[in-house]
């Protein structure tokens, strides 16, 4: 598992000053003393509701913002079930405080011509989502987006209204840091207009997985590579990491062919054109439309012996399995992926959250994206409960998340005042019998250059 990126100034952490003073808050007593005339008066009768009223706590609002319809829906549902189960563990409680989890959607029924309506990313959904976290006084904590588009649409509006945001995903560099060539001018400071940071992510950056697809190739003893994405900016940043940091790894690494045409005839042609550069790889960094799908065919077919790498996005059967609409069942063989979502067997949590998450949801099988969510709901709610009184400030609450957390998060990644500690991103391969990407190897990150 992995650590949270952040860039940049950060809030400053809350002195020992206020740490004893909020420890001195959470142990006062307040006693209510009624007053009035001499006279006897009849004993005002007290309800069942009225009870209710006076003994219920002080509230806060998590947020959940993630895609419920569409592609990544199981995903986004399993990281929702997994914030649930640690809510259910508190009792909806952190320290004297309830918690109250807000569900959103950040995706919308989308209406194409000639296409039947379906459910995709709304970045006008998740702009919604961010402002109605941003003016609930009660908000201290969001959870989300997974993808780094919606995390590009939500993230300053959070930032500036000052709440804490935990992603389970959006690895895109331009969040968190500048890269030269890599990201936009105004990166990463469009995302934090209040001028400190606010974003923790729980995996790693795209620089983690161009390391970990340079390392991969490297350990393959691969010279010669071409590297191929599709137009969007976390693709063409990735890729460009990847051309940037070749030479570290002794690789021969072409520049980035991100523009590909549309026709069949004019991509054979970009495929041909690579002969004279003599590739033993190619690494392709986008999502498995029909055109990528049909451009990897087209790599296999003319150089039968050259190894395919994909990034994350790939790396699901929709890209590899020909039954979904992948790639023929003969590329599958030379085909490679790298993902930092590893199996849950693979994290020293898995055991104590499985059986968790099997009471809770029986017949129900957990997933990494499950355990990702039970994590940051944690997180946060060790913050508000650390916090004693203060719980409910959510500037406080982002300070303690971004500056003041050593919390191990399992084998793979902890949480150290805002620096990394630890990368792994795992390499899988595709078996052709199946047409599904398995894990093939972990990567660690600390040991390359």
């Amino acid at each position: 598992m992995v650590r949270p990126v952040c860039a940049g100034r950060k809030h400053a952490a809350p002195t020992p000053r206020r740490a004893r003073l909020c420890a001195a808050g959470a142990v006062l007593v307040l006693l209510l003393a009624g007053c009035g005339s001499s006279a006897p008066r009849s004993p005002a009768r007290t309800t069942t509701a009225t009870r209710a009223k006076k003994a219920k706590p002080p509230q806060v609002d998590f947020y959940a913002g993630l895609p419920l319809h569409g592609p990544r829906a199981a995903q986004g549902k399993a990281v929702l079930a997994g914030i649930e189960l640690a809510l259910a563990q508190h009792h909806q409680h952190a320290g004297s405080f309830l918690v109250k989890l807000v569900r959103m959607d950040d995706t919308a029924l989308v209406r194409r011509r000639h296409h039947r309506a379906s459910y995709m990313l709304s970045p006008l959904q998740t702009a919604r989502n961010a402002r109605r976290a941003a003016v609930d006084p009660a908000a201290v904590l969001y959870i989300g987006d997974l993808d780094s588009k919606a995390t590009r649409v939500s993230l300053p509006v959070l930032n500036l209204a000052g709440i804490a945001q935990i992603t389970p995903g959006s690895p895109y560099i331009g969040l968190t840091q500048a890269v030269k060539g890599a990201t936009g001018p105004s990166e990463p400071q469009i995302y934090r207009p209040s001028g400190s940071d606010s974003l923790v992510r729980l995996i790693p950056d795209d620089l983690g997985q161009a390391r970990a697809q340079l390392l991969a190739m490297q350990s393959l003893c691969l010279s010669h590579v071409i590297v191929i994405s599709q137009s969007d900016q976390e693709d063409v940043a990735l890729a460009t990491l990847v051309a940037q940091y070749g030479k570290t790894y002794k690789l021969d690494v072409s520049p980035p062919q991100t523009k590909l045409p549309s026709k069949l005839s004019e991509l054979a042609t970009l495929v041909a054109s690579f002969a004279h550069l003599s590739p033993n790889c190619f690494v392709l960094e986008g999502t498995p439309t029909s055109t990528f799908v049909a451009l990897t065919n087209m790599l296999h077919a003319s150089y039968p012996k050259v190894r395919i790498f994909g990034s994350a996005s790939l790396c699901n059967s929709a890209w590899t399995d020909p039954k979904r609409g992948g790639v023929l069942a003969a590329v599958d063989s030379s085909l490679y992926c790298t993902n930092p979502i590893l199996p849950l067997d693979q994290y020293s949590t898995a055991s104590s959250f499985s059986r968790a998450y099997r009471a809770m949801y029986p017949g129900s099988k957990p997933t990494t994206y499950a355990l990702y969510g039970y994590v940051a709901a944690n997180l946060g709610l060790a913050a508000v409960r650390d916090l004693g009184p203060r719980g409910d400030d959510r500037s406080d609450v982002l300070a303690t998340l971004i500056d003041n957390q050593a919390i191990e998060l399992g084998r793979f990644g902890a949480l150290r005042n805002g620096t990394p500690t630890l990368y792994a991103y795992g390499l899988w391969r595709v078996d052709p019998a199946k047409g599904t990407p398995e894990l093939a190897q972990v990567i660690d990150l600390t040991r390359s250059p």
